[in-house]
């Protein structure tokens, strides 16, 4: 925890670095239950997002909507390999 701390406050003191957040965690689920819940919008708007227009399919541009903060966002589904 200590060294965390010091880290923040280095960051602090240089200011051209920019803003970044690491968030990790564990999912003990299938591969494929955890794909669904990532790209059907029914699943995902349960923990993420409150509306989602479609599901996540490469060339599509989909809309997710967060009500409470009153914010939407476009996004382009781009494929990886």
């Amino acid at each position: 925890m200590e060294t965390q701390h010091v880290k923040v406050k280095e960051a602090a003191k240089n200011k051209s670095m920019e803003p970044a957040a690491k968030a990790e965690m564990l999912i003990r689920k299938p591969v494929n239950e955890v794909f669904e819940a990532l790209v059907n919008p029914d699943i995902t708007s349960r923990f993420w997002f409150t509306k989602g227009s479609g599901r996540l399919q490469e060339g599509k541009t989909i809309e997710w909507q967060w009500e409470t903060y009153r914010f939407r966002r476009s996004v382009p589904v781009e494929g990886r390999e």
